[in-house]
């Protein structure tokens, strides 16, 4: 399996569904954000990378088939870099 996009869900509120059938109600996820990396994702970490980061803040490490991503909370990429060796499945 392969996948393209890293998306980071989150519940809304002033959206519930509503299922006639049991008669409970959900929350609709929707996307904060989206980023197309171009290659196959292997893995995705949280975790404190980069040094200008704010006490809360975290990095968003994602190891693909070929490039190593840190993205900030918002998904932008800080950095990157190309591998030359294939990471562990």
């Amino acid at each position: 399996m392969s996948f393209r996009l890293f998306i980071r869900f989150r519940g809304s509120r002033s959206n519930p569904i509503h299922n006639h059938r049991t008669a409970a109600t959900s929350r609709r996820v929707t996307v904060d954000w989206t980023i197309c990396v171009g290659e196959d994702i292997v893995e995705i970490k949280i975790g404190r990378v980069s040094t200008d980061l704010r006490s809360n803040g975290v990095d968003i490490v994602v190891l693909g088939a070929h490039t190593l991503f840190v993205l900030n909370e918002q998904g932008i990429v800080k950095t990157q870099m190309r591998i030359d060796f294939d990471p562990a499945w």
